[in-house]
């Protein structure tokens, strides 16, 4: 056996690696679901409760909160962003192009409002309660709210169609497989 045999024989089927839409599917779901939990919790439950802290204790408070937030939500959010781009990339002909550009927009959408809207009215608060401020970003996060909610609904649609799209839609035949038409596969 010639050493190029040798490692042909390790390289992975390409039948493999074509499949890679499922689980990058799968991933940005679990992450954007995961997320639209944690925001609907927050929203609901959370926001509504900064109001209840009182002054004298509210800046540790949101410290903490900010902080231990951002551990929780940082990682899921870095899948979706990172998912959202790979989906335009590698699922073409997988699922329509608008929805790939809507999943991909609300995921980007979503990130500029928490960075550039969110983010600095959680560090007016960190400074101290303000009424203010506090109104804005619980109506403000609704939109956020909404848009996660709407984006895994388009996620897990975008998961339907590829699973059940024939396996022959979802990978093309190797170039070594005859095609089958629709009367041969019957």
């Amino acid at each position: 056996m010639t050493k190029h045999n040798k490692f042909a024989a390790m390289e992975p089927s390409p039948r493999i690696e074509q499949h890679y839409e499922i689980p990058l599917l799968l991933l940005h779901g679990i992450a954007g679901l995961l997320m639209t939990g944690i925001i609907w919790f927050v929203q609901i439950v959370h926001y509504p409760l900064f109001s209840e802290v009182g002054a004298s204790g509210f800046t540790d408070y949101e410290k903490l909160h900010t902080f231990r937030t951002a551990i929780i939500v940082m990682p899921p959010m870095c899948i979706e962003l990172i998912t959202a781009i790979l989906l335009i990339t590698f699922l073409k002909g997988k699922i329509p192009m608008g929805t790939r550009i809507g999943i991909a927009g609300m995921t980007w959408i979503i990130w500029a409002l928490t960075f550039f809207i969110h983010v600095p009215q959680h560090e007016v608060l960190s400074e101290g309660f303000d009424p203010a401020v506090y109104q804005s970003l619980v109506s403000t996060n609704w939109f956020r709210t909404s848009l996660w909610t709407l984006k895994s609904a388009l996620s897990i649609w975008a998961t339907v169609v590829v699973l059940s799209a024939p396996i022959a839609r979802r990978s093309p035949p190797l170039e070594s497989e005859p095609v089958q038409t629709t009367m041969e596969m019957q």
